[in-house]
């Protein structure tokens, strides 16, 4: 099999990658809502305090030809691609040329503001700092607080299918209700943003990080403003 249909199926392979794990990111866990209902509207409304936090992301990842066939060393020389690379390796790197942002705290301070103006919260914070997964900080455990909790699960650029010398971003991020009194989650939505907006102009990575990074930041404001959007749509119809 030549090197040119060797990459085509190999690109095909990813692009399903990342399809499969954007379908399991929509599926909720257990019987969490994905709809904030009457009786948690009605909750937020009777809470002490209702705060806002984000959790560590994923890391963010750059698929490129050097490091999409990083577990195929021989397929590498075959076909004369420079190695070993990783997708957060180089993701690590980019980030830190760039100065990139997490969008889910753009998104944690949109919510915020959304959810204090179209309820009669008795108080509401804001946490800057970025938050471990898995359980709520100390000083809200048992605080009687409700808890809005947001991460992101997947920023990446991506190459396109059939040149893998051009990019855009993936996106898929999550938002979650808290109850500290029991530390149940009861509600828990999810948002997506693919970059295809620029699929005409084709951008390279050079493009995604020239100027500081200008047009990564911008995408990346697009996909927390899409994320934003998505989430209040299931939050208070």
């Amino acid at each position: 099999m030549d090197p040119y249909t060797l990459a085509v199926m190999e690109a095909r392979r990813m692009r399903h990658f990342v399809i499969l794990v954007l379908l399991m990111a929509t599926v909720n866990v257990g019987c969490v809502a994905d709809r904030l209902t009457t009786e948690h509207r009605v909750a937020l409304k009777e809470a002490p305090s209702v705060e806002f936090i984000h959790r560590r992301p994923e890391p963010f990842q750059v698929l490129t030809e050097s490091n999409m066939y990083r577990n195929q060393p021989g397929l590498l020389v075959l076909l004369g691609v420079p190695g070993p690379h990783t997708p957060e390796g180089d993701g690590q790197i980019i980030r830190s040329e760039t100065h990139i942002e997490d969008p889910s705290e753009q998104v944690k301070r949109d919510i915020a503001q959304y959810v204090s103006e179209v309820t009669a919260l008795r108080k509401t914070r804001i946490i800057d700092a970025v938050q471990p997964d898995g359980e709520l900080p100390s000083e809200l455990r048992n605080s009687g607080s409700q808890v809005f909790s947001f991460r992101t699960l997947l920023w990446r650029l991506m190459y396109y299918r059939f040149d893998t010398s051009f990019h855009y971003l993936l996106f898929s991020g999550e938002g979650s209700l808290i109850d500290s009194k029991t530390g149940d989650t009861v509600w828990r939505s999810k948002c997506h943003y693919q970059g295809d907006a620029l699929r005409m102009s084709r951008p390279s990575l050079e493009d995604f990080s020239a100027d500081g990074g200008k047009l990564l930041k911008s995408e990346l404001a697009r996909a927390a403003q899409a994320c934003t959007e998505q989430l209040k749509s299931h939050l208070i119809p």
